[in-house]
């Protein structure tokens, strides 16, 4: 038998067992490809939280932020909001100049930020709720 016939044999049976390994994986905590939840942070100061990529170009998918809420008392909080829940109501990806990225980093999906995107806990911080559906503000404020 010829080196080659050897070596095509052997690309086959790993295909074959790559393939067999990735359909019983699929679905199951042995999948490799896990979307993983990260927190981003722009030189603008803004917090982005999702799924983040960085190629071909940098985006957030499944895009969170936090959003500064008052309470009956005055009391500042915060609420992590979509962004699809914006008033002019975007697609719930935001795509970023890569240049304007100060860090990111991956969440643990213990992570109470992790649960709300998930939709697993309503609480943030113990004290603040979050939507449980996107809602929009039917007519933005001015303020002079």
């Amino acid at each position: 038998m010829s080196l080659k016939k050897v070596i095509l044999g052997i690309l086959i049976a790993v295909f074959v067992v790559l393939a067999f390994y990735l359909a019983y994986a699929a679905g199951s905590k042995s999948w490799p490809f896990k979307m993983k939840y990260q927190v981003v942070v722009l030189e603008s100061g803004e917090v982005y939280f999702g799924n983040f990529s960085s190629f071909p170009q940098p985006k957030i998918s499944n895009a969170w932020m936090p959003q500064q809420t008052k309470d009956e008392k005055n009391q500042v909080g915060l609420q992590l909001v979509p962004v699809s829940s914006s008033y002019f109501t975007p697609k719930n990806t935001i795509y970023l100049n890569k240049d304007k990225i100060l860090w990111w980093a991956d969440l643990e999906d213990t992570s109470q930020v992790v649960k709300i995107m998930k939709g697993e806990t309503q609480k943030v911080g113990g004290t603040e709720e979050a939507p449980s559906a996107p809602q929009t503000s039917p007519n933005p404020t001015k303020t002079k």
